[in-house]
This record gives structure tokens, sequence and C-alpha cells, in this order.
């Protein structure tokens, strides 16, 4: 189920429910021109949703910078520790210097020739001492590698699982927040859910409080 799809099945149902004062609001609303029931299409609000859209952007450039970081631990897996942090925290920089683009291509070349004299003592035939405690060394940080990569996949999966949870909760409680405060504005009792996903809801509504329930959100 897509992230969208959990949320909007989150405000499902009757989604939002603002009460006014039960029947005696009911009454006194009969008495106006001002319906009872509306509808809202949260699809529409969240695409309107500016500080929605800044939390999704967010997210996305969490998730690609997680990613950078697993394929930079898998690919230079010689470095020590100290030189994998440093290359991680440059390639994920939004607008890294020239000075950055110099760190990032030195450490680089490093792991590149260490792995090309990793290469070269693995096929060496008879090694001295010296080369064989050289290549104990790299075999050893690649084993350490391989286990911090496995622990940041996890890591990682937990972090992105927890705040997507989080992301979804601030933004249900955003939007539910606005349409009770529309509702109370205009009087209305009860608000419906428009559709969940593609599937329609409500077919039609002579009330539709979307736009006024943008507005409320970014004008905050």
């Amino acid at each position: 189920m897509s992230k969208l799809r959990r949320f909007l099945c989150g405000l499902a149902g009757i989604v939002i429910l603002t009460s006014l004062g039960g029947a005696s609001l009911l009454a006194a609303e009969s008495k106006t021109s001002m319906p009872i029931f509306a509808c809202v299409d949260v699809q529409k609000v969240m695409s309107g949703y500016n500080k929605g859209k800044e939390i999704d952007d967010q997210f996305r450039t969490l998730v690609q910078n997680l990613q950078t970081k697993l394929k930079l631990r898998q690919a230079n897996k010689l470095l020590t520790d100290e030189e994998f942090k440093q290359l991680a925290d440059l390639k994920v920089l939004d607008k890294p210097t020239a000075d950055d683009q110099k760190k990032i291509e030195s450490l680089t070349a490093t792991s590149n020739q260490r792995e090309q004299e990793f290469t070269t003592l693995q096929q060496k035939p008879n090694a001295t001492d010296a080369e064989k405690a050289k290549l104990k060394e790299y075999q050893d940080r690649i084993d350490k590698a391989n286990a911090a990569l496995a622990s940041d996949q996890e890591k990682y999966q937990a972090d992105l699982t927890k705040q997507d949870a989080d992301n979804q909760r601030q933004n249900t409680e955003a939007i539910e927040t606005a349409v009770s405060a529309v509702a109370k504005d205009k009087g209305i009792a009860m608000v419906f859910t428009k559709t969940i996903g593609p599937y329609p809801i409500v077919m039609y509504a002579s009330t539709d409080i979307s736009e006024d329930v943008i507005k409320k959100l970014n004008k905050k």
C-alpha cells in the first residue's frame, strides 16, 4: 500500500467529524441556508498544502542521501572509518564547493588504489610477511565494512519507517485541524472525505470545502 493510500485510509469513512452542538446545532442549521454537511477532497488538499509538500521533499532527500551512503559503503570498503565518514558527508552535500570536490576525488582515488593493491596481494604467489600482514589488514577492513553495511541497512530502514509515520501523523493532524476550523467557521456539522485514492466516496456534494482548507493550511 502506497504512502498516500495509507494516509488517505487514515481519513477514511466518516473521516472528519466536527461536532458543533449535536441536535441543537442541527435545529439551528435547518433555519439557515447553510448546508449541514460538506465534503473535502484530501488528495486535492495534500497537493495544495505547501508545508506537506516541503515535508515530502525533505523525506525524498533523506531517502536519496541514505541510499547514497549505502552505495558508497559498498563501493569503498577499504577506506578507514574516518575516511568513509568524510566521503559520505561530502557526497550528500547539496552544493559541494570546489574544495569539497577535490576531497571527494582524493578519497575516491585512495579507495581505488587500495582496491588494486588488495587484488594484487591476493594474486601474489610468494608474498612476504609484510605483504601478508597488509593483505590481512585489508581483508579485516572489508569484513568490518560488510558488517557496517548490514547494520546501516537495518538502521536506515527503521529510521525511514519512523520518519514516514511521523510525517503522515503531522500531515493528518494539520489537515484535521484545518478542516475543523473551516467547518466551524461555516457552521458545518459534519465533513466527509470525497475519495480514498481513486475511489469516490461522495459522488456529489453541494459544498466542497477543499479550497478553504488549503487556504487555512497555507495561512500558517
